[in-house]
């Protein structure tokens, strides 16, 4: 495919795909509390804002992973934005099987908690609801708390 041409393709998984690289989107860390105290986390870049009047975002999973099965038994979470020079990093603590992993990513935070302390922009939320969506779920949160710092977001 001609990135130059601007004919109108049919929509199948590799077109959809090849589109989907060219818009930017953030990546983030998702994290969550298990119920043995464990933290589970996956690099997720769909997040997007729902409401300001309620502050909230939704994130999308794949179904069937560890990570969105305890997302969606655990009654909060958290979604840290990797500013742009923390990329690779960050894709290998997603990917590492141990547990001291995240120590890297600078979890937990100084309060216990599954938050990057070298986030852009984190967030801690509350699950309020999900659906399912194809292959995904959509899991909606009310957005808790805010950390911001001082890099911007890193996106693909």
């Amino acid at each position: 495919m001609n990135s130059t041409s601007r004919e109108l393709l049919t929509a199948t998984e590799d077109t959809f795909k090849a589109a989907m690289r060219l818009v930017l989107q953030p990546v983030a860390l998702l994290a969550c509390e298990e119920q043995d105290n464990r933290i589970t986390s996956c690099v997720v870049n769909t997040v997007f804002p729902v409401s300001v009047e309620v502050p909230s975002i939704g994130v999308s999973l794949e179904c069937g992973t560890r990570s969105c099965k305890a997302i969606l038994e655990a009654e909060k979470y958290w979604v840290s934005f990797f500013s742009s020079d923390e990329s690779k990093r960050m894709h290998r603590v997603a990917a590492a099987a141990s547990d001291d992993r995240f120590s890297e990513a600078g979890l937990p935070d100084e309060r216990g908690l599954p938050m990057m302390t070298s986030a852009a922009v984190a967030f801690e939320c509350r699950r309020l609801t999900e659906f399912a969506a194809f292959d995904h779920f959509i899991i909606l949160g009310e957005v808790l708390s805010i950390r911001m710092g001082e890099d911007k977001c890193l996106s693909v």
